[in-house]
């Protein structure tokens, strides 16, 4: 395929001629020969005259004289001889005039009839063509014509990166060839499978156990950490930490023609890139082929089944957590901010009364390990498929029970009718979980609704403004837009939360319609760490550009080198804002310059996203504009993000609390960044991998996604998260248009998409097996 399509005033296309052209071309060459042998007749007949005056000069007695000037005779006869000789010579002329005209009209009219004769031939010759069948080359042509035509048209319409050429993501298919890929200094551990059998070589590859937990029995963790790690019983009634039935497989390598991630990279966050996961071994822990006969697939060995519906969730977590209590510190972290009357926020010191567990005895550095909440966003109606549920099952096994309760993971449900009491009718609240949620999950779900968000926040109802709609299309148009509503105010049912469960320091949100092909706690765990590690200088500009491994070489020196250089300036503590008081931390130097990359090392990040925090000012984004309660409205400097799945801290949600009441709120994906941004908090991008459904080229790369006016992906009206410029990430695997995740998605659950994926597909490709990625959107996944 041509790397752009032919134009149309292209000479491809120009060279095309119908039949009716054809025949006009031989008509004009016919004619153009009529005139040349005209001209060659006309041309002679001036010579033969020239020839025959000269023998009628000299039979006149009409003599040339030498000097005279030509046409000048000299008489040698008599004077009455002379005239009649010229009388004579008139007459000669006259008739040879006469006779060269006659010959040039005959000549003429001869090839004129030629020309008519040869027309009347052709069409008689096409009258007398037999008429062919519709399958006849002729209409063949005319067809394929057609086709040209409409595909020359289709491609004048296609982006220009619909023709870079198609990386091998859907061909990383299992097959008797064993993967290679190197493995990371820390990479996870992987381990034999005990229940396969060892006696027979195998003639496939054979999974293994995939364990990246820390060792919690070595002295090193224990002289760290508070209390001795206990482990908990999960859905099959045995300690999951021994339970290989309940454990996550993976295979040592990933295909070989498998692509890199053209945006971030699993080196730069610390990821393990170096394993891939098919769904037998990535799902089969959580029902997944419980159906099938045991030895039906290969390589793959049956878990013992689950009665799901049995399974409580909500009751596993909670014994977990009890017997790894000294691990702890339960101490309910109450909100450090108050609002005034006036609408300042002022800090308050609170005294914490619970107390404090044991510490290990012999220990005085021990620390408690943080606990974080995990909150899955659904609704009342949402339907939850077998696949949906599998997720769910695994989210909690692998970041809650493995861990000792290190994470606990709950269903944050949206109550679409906001006339239902379910605040002050318990009933009513437990009826509304059990008619819309899976029993397994019923104690694990916490409602919500909009009216909840009104009576927490009056200012924001009440002084609600008009804020423009940022469209090309209305860029003057004003809409009410109460800042309560669900696509706006999703992170105050998470403040509200944090209010109610003050003992947790960490907040994932997680949003139903995303998949991660790899292990959850590697991720998370990984993610916190990478976060941890960021110095402050030049993290605001850093987190404002997509990461390009291939052009920006590795994240920690080069990567940051060129930010540097690109940089003008440094946000640098918290950013001016016309009535907000800054609460966070006061950098150590007055200017970054004064910086050796070593502020904010070692300390845990308040927000941690995995899209780049990008300016929306000049930006076309279409919710730029959408901020409440800000003196200077929409010259108040922000920062946004897209894809709401952020880990944030309990410090933050409790700011941004006091700023809803306070009368100050921006839509969902501005809010918690911007927030960061005023009051000087740590927020950080995480570059995890993500992979395009094309080649392109690192020229094209830069300039589409990061082509603001200092190489970062907002800041301008180019930017890619502008209107009618995301089109471009429809081939991501992580973005809310993403067309790629789905396809992607069915063809790795052995589902037929396309051309690919199916029974048949599997049976001579071998399953698909990737490595660890997340996926978004994953909609209308139905049971196959």
């Amino acid at each position: 395929m041509a790397p752009f399509p032919p134009t149309k005033g292209s000479p491809i296309l120009s060279s095309m001629r119908s039949t009716s052209s054809v025949k006009d071309f031989r008509r004009r060459i016919c004619l153009i020969a009529a005139v040349i042998v005209v001209s060659m007749l006309f041309l002679l007949s001036h010579v033969d005259r020239n020839h025959e005056d000269s023998a009628v000069e000299q039979a006149a007695g009409l003599v040339k004289t030498p000097g005279v000037p030509l046409g000048t005779y000299e008489a040698v006869d008599e004077e009455p001889k002379e005239q009649q000789r010229q009388q004579e010579v008139k007459q000669e002329e006259q008739k040879h005039e006469e006779e060269g005209k006659s010959r040039q009209q005959e000549q003429y009219q001869s090839h004129s009839e030629q020309d008519e004769e040869k027309e009347k031939e052709e069409e008689q010759d096409e009258e007398d063509e037999p008429v062919l069948p519709e399958d006849s080359f002729p209409e063949r042509d005319k067809e394929l014509q057609k086709q040209k035509e409409k595909q020359e048209a289709e491609d004048d319409d296609r982006p220009f990166w619909d023709f870079f050429t198609e990386p091998a993501l859907y061909g990383g298919y299992l097959n008797v060839t064993n993967t290679t890929a190197k493995r990371g200094k820390n990479a996870p551990v992987l381990m034999d499978d005990p229940r396969q059998e060892s006696s027979k070589p195998a003639t496939t590859p054979v999974a293994k156990v995939y364990n990246p937990y820390p060792d919690y029995t070595s002295t090193e963790w224990r002289s760290k950490w508070r209390g001795e790690y206990q482990p908990c019983v999960g859905a099959r009634g045995v300690e999951v930490d021994s339970s290989i039935d309940d454990m996550v497989l993976a295979y040592d390598g990933v295909p070989e023609e498998y692509p890199s991630p053209s945006l971030g990279s699993y080196d730069a966050v610390g990821l393990d890139g170096s394993v891939c996961f098919d769904r037998y071994g990535r799902l089969g822990a959580y029902g997944y082929g419980e159906g099938e006969k045991p030895g039906r697939t290969k390589g793959w060995h049956k878990p013992q089944a689950v009665n799901w519906n049995d399974t409580n969730w909500g009751q596993l977590q909670k014994q977990c957590v009890e017997r790894n209590k000294e691990r702890f510190d339960f101490t309910p972290r109450e909100s450090d901010y108050h609002v005034t009357p006036e609408r300042n926020i002022e800090v308050v010191t609170t005294t914490k009364t619970a107390s404090q567990p044991t510490p290990t005895p012999g220990s005085t550095t021990a620390k408690p390990r943080k606990r974080t909440a995990v909150l899955i966003r659904t609704w009342t109606g949402y339907e939850y498929s077998k696949n949906v549920m599998q997720q769910i099952r695994s989210m909690i096994t692998e970041l809650s029970l493995q861990t000792g309760g290190e994470y606990e993971v709950f269903l944050m449900v949206h109550v679409k009718d906001n006339a239902l009491p379910i605040y002050s009718d318990p009933v009513l609240y437990k009826t509304v979980i059990r008619k819309f949620v899976p029993k397994e999950f019923w104690d694990i779900t916490i409602l919500w609704n909009e009216s909840m968000n009104k009576v927490w926040y009056p200012l924001l109802e009440l002084e609600s403004e008009y804020v423009p709609l940022a469209t090309p299309f209305s860029p003057s148009h004003t809409n009410h837009i109460p800042p309560t509503r669900v696509y706006i105010s999703q992170w105050m049912p998470l403040q509200r939360f944090s209010h109610d469960h003050p003992e947790f320091d960490y907040y994932w949100n997680y949003e139903i319609d995303t998949r991660y092909l790899g292990h959850h706690f590697h991720f998370t765990d990984t993610v916190d760490a990478f976060a941890r590690a960021q110095p402050r200088k030049g993290l605001w500009e850093r987190n404002e550009r997509f990461y390009i491994p291939s052009a920006h070489g590795p994240y920690e020196s080069q990567f940051r080198s060129f930010v540097e250089s690109q940089a003008s300036h440094h946000v640098w503590g918290p950013a001016k804002v016309q009535g907000v008081t800054p609460l966070g931390p006061t950098p150590p130097s007055f200017f970054p310059d004064g910086d050796a990359f070593e502020w904010g090392v070692g300390e845990d990040a308040d927000l941690v996203t995995l899209l780049p925090l990008f300016d929306p000012i000049e930006t076309n984004w279409v919710f730029r504009d959408w901020l409440w309660g800000y003196h200077e409205q929409t010259s108040t400097t922000r920062r946004t993000t897209i894809i709401c799945q952020f880990r944030i801290s309990k410090r933050l949600l409790d700011l941004m609390h006091a700023e809803n009441l306070s009368g100050h709120h921006m839509t969902a994906e501005m809010w918690p960044l911007s927030a960061s941004l005023h009051h000087g908090l740590k927020a950080v991008y995480a570059p995890h991998p993500i992979f395009l459904d094309r080649d392109w080229p690192d020229d094209a790369l830069t300039q589409i996604f990061n082509p603001g006016p200092r190489g970062e992906s907002g800041s301008g009206a180019l930017s890619v998260f502008g209107w009618g410029r995301e089109m471009a990430m429809e081939g991501f695997t992580w973005y809310y248009n993403a067309l790629l995740p789905a396809k992607l998605y069915k063809n790795w659950l052995g589902w037929r998409d396309g051309s690919r994926g199916g029974e048949k597909w599997e049976a001579e490709h071998g399953r698909m097996c990737a490595p660890a990625m997340w996926l978004h959107p994953i909609k209308e996944v139905r049971d196959q």
